[in-house]
């Protein structure tokens, strides 16, 4: 199979499409990354949990986070809930990007 057709066109502009998708899955704890368990934490209690539930899922439930690449620039990483639900931007360019999915 051509590159091209596996992976898309590699020189195209970064965009949502059916065709692309790369997740990864992190999990939050309070030793490695503090400030964002504490801040998953008191997300989680906003929405009505209590501290220890809440502290129980952000260190046992990974968040899905969708991979983007910007050729040139870098990595970058946007959380899987939002994509194809709300306008992003590329933190690099500061540019929307394009959602083309049907």
């Amino acid at each position: 199979m051509k590159e091209e057709t596996r992976f898309g066109c590699m020189d195209k502009d970064i965009a949502i499409t059916d065709d692309y998708g790369e997740m990864i899955e992190v999990v939050t704890t309070s030793g490695i990354n503090p400030i964002t368990f504490q801040r998953r934490v008191r997300c989680l209690m906003i929405s009505g949990l209590s501290q220890e539930q809440a502290e129980h899922i952000a260190s046992t439930e990974p968040m899905k986070l969708e991979l983007f690449y910007d050729i040139g620039r870098g990595i970058f990483a946007i959380d899987a809930e939002a994509v194809g639900n709300t306008l992003l931007y590329n933190p690099y360019t500061a540019e929307e990007i394009p959602d083309e999915t049907t």
